[in-house]
């Protein structure tokens, strides 16, 4: 299913099907496009530091309201959308592209829990000192 729609020179939609990059490394092409659209500096700095960085505050922010680590997966998947609207409309990537979005989501899932177990560790050591210590960044145990 290749249906193209362009807008600009942006795509909207991917034109080589859900798994095109996988294809390419698979059959003797270039795996440099296999986890980025484009520059690997592209991808560090939109997807990593500014979407990772939302992640993380939205992670530390479900925590703080005692909510449950599943939200912040929610979270972390609209941050991936979010993304690759920013990668659409800034950089002219591929906007509907259900493997990019795979790997922005699990860097932005991922980044998401991380900054929602340190902070649940922290809470627990800091709420129940008489019960709970800080074991490690993302865990605490019993006393």
């Amino acid at each position: 299913m290749a249906i193209v729609s362009k807008v600009g020179e942006g795509e909207i939609w991917t034109t080589g099907g859900i798994l095109q990059p996988v294809t390419d490394c698979v059959g003797a092409g270039s795996c440099s496009g296999m986890l980025f659209e484009g520059s690997p500096w592209i991808f560090v700095i939109l997807t990593v530091i500014i979407g990772g960085g939302c992640a993380i505050m939205a992670g530390r922010s479900v925590a703080r309201g005692w909510g449950p680590a599943s939200v912040s997966v929610v979270y972390g998947l609209l941050l991936a959308a979010a993304v690759r609207f920013l990668h659409f409309g800034l950089l002219r990537g591929t906007l509907v592209s259900p493997y990019y979005y795979l790997i922005d989501a699990i860097v932005l899932v991922g980044l998401a829990l991380a900054g929602y177990w340190y902070t649940r560790s922290a809470q627990m050591a800091r709420q129940y000192p008489w019960k709970f210590r800080r074991n490690g960044p993302f865990g605490w145990t019993s006393i």
